[in-house]
């Protein structure tokens, strides 16, 4: 009780609502209204130091809590200060969202759509969002629900249950929807080169 720099909370229930990317550390970015993160006091800016009981840094994070098994004890640190050139919160995402307003497109020809349906939750992909860019796929869990639906690294996640999604509302989508629905995706398309 008496360590004001780390706060634990109780995960009982997923979805949980808090949007966690990595920079340097796992660090939550969004806390969706209403659900339980925003009722255990979690707020924007948090680091998660551990799962479970477990220490986690950005490479182990994601796959800790997608495999912690409910319920589960989460130690967040509410004084580590978010780095100037953090690409999600603070100066950072400001700067990156004035000096590269337009991600890279994936409109072209050289992606394709990818489609799947999500059956449960939790999914499995570990989806990575910086302000100037597309909510991007960087990891999906081995025998996940993202695995056997296809998912792959690399995809670029463009709508969640017929709604069209971005950087800034992609994770409350994901969070809302309940399974099964279905997930749209833009791939790059394989090039041959000969």
């Amino acid at each position: 009780h008496g360590d004001p720099q780390h706060q634990h909370v109780l995960v009982t229930k997923r979805p949980y609502g808090m949007n966690v990317q990595v920079n340097v550390r796992p660090r939550v970015v969004e806390v969706l209204p209403g659900y339980p993160a925003e009722a255990a006091g979690v707020r924007v800016g948090y680091v998660v130091t551990e799962v479970a009981g477990v220490p986690v840094n950005g490479d182990t994070f994601f796959n800790n809590m997608q495999n912690a098994k409910l319920p589960f004890i989460l130690t967040l640190d509410t004084t580590v200060p978010v780095a100037p050139d953090n690409p999600f919160i603070g100066k950072g995402a400001d700067a990156a969202e004035v000096e590269d307003a337009a991600a890279e497109s994936v409109d072209g020809p050289e992606y394709t759509d990818f489609k799947c349906v999500v059956l449960g939750h939790p999914f499995g992909m570990q989806v990575r969002a910086a302000k100037a860019d597309h909510p991007r796929v960087i990891a999906v869990l081995p025998g996940s629900h993202a695995e056997q639906a296809g998912v792959r690294v690399g995809d670029v996640l463009k709508e969640v249950a017929g709604r069209g999604v971005d950087v800034s509302t992609w994770f409350a989508a994901v969070q809302q929807a309940a399974p099964p629905y279905g997930m749209t995706f833009r791939r790059a398309v394989s090039s041959s080169s000969g």
